[in-house]
Order: structure tokens, then sequence, then C-alpha cells
């Protein structure tokens, strides 16, 4: 079954040491880096950053396999989540491949961004 609605957002994600910045402004002036560019770049380099921090539009990126970016979409438009993930690994890649799939559209929302912190791995990291 296609996707009712193909276009999923797609909002950058950063990582950053310090106190978390709140708007692009404040982005823009801590040392914040694209979020795991350097430790799996396929996982987020499709966003394009480059592109992200100078664009006034939404742009559209194509697909990249191993891709997870973070995502905005509606629910109902979205196929169910396989809940026999569990723990860590490859749960957020399957279901944005499976979004691709279904002929998903991915658009990125310029100057809207999320800030993950560093964290300790999980106990299931090693266990996959």
């Amino acid at each position: 079954v296609p996707l009712a609605s193909r276009r999923v957002v797609v909002i950058p994600a950063f990582e950053c040491t310090g106190e978390e910045p709140r708007d692009l402004n404040e982005l823009k002036k801590v040392a914040a880096k694209p979020f795991h560019v350097e430790r799996f770049a396929p996982g987020h380099s499709a966003t394009d950053y480059e592109r992200w921090w100078t664009a006034a539009r939404p742009y559209r990126v194509r697909y990249e396999h191993k891709y997870e970016p973070y995502i905005l979409a509606n629910k109902r438009d979205l196929p169910r989540y396989d809940e026999r993930f569990r723990g860590y690994g490859m749960n957020k890649i399957s279901f944005v491949r499976k979004l691709h799939d279904l002929g998903a559209e991915f658009v990125v929302a310029p100057a809207h961004f999320v800030v993950a912190r560093e964290h300790a791995p999980s106990s299931s990291f090693t266990a996959t």
C-alpha cells in the first residue's frame, strides 16, 4: 500500500558539547556537528547539512542506503512499526527503508533541528 501522503519531513540532527542551542542563531555559535556523520556517515549524510545551513526553503533529498534521519510525518500515513525490534540496531534504518520502498519523498526542513546528547552505549548495543 503506498503512503497516503508521500512527503516525510526530515529534521536535521546535531551533536554538540556544552549548552544546547535553542534556535538557529545559537546553533551557529556552538560547536555543533552533524549527528554521527563522522562515526556512521550513511545514517545522516543524505540530509546534506552543507545545503541546510543556507537553505531558505525546504529541499528534497535522495534516499541513500542506511539513511536514518529524524522525521516528522502524520502517523496515519505511515506503515506500522515492526515491534519485533528489540534493543539496539537497524530499527530506524529498516523503517526509513520501508518508507522509501513505499515511495516516500524526503524533504528537509530549513531552520529546524534536533540536538542529540552524547551518552554511553546501551547494554543492548553490544548484544546486537
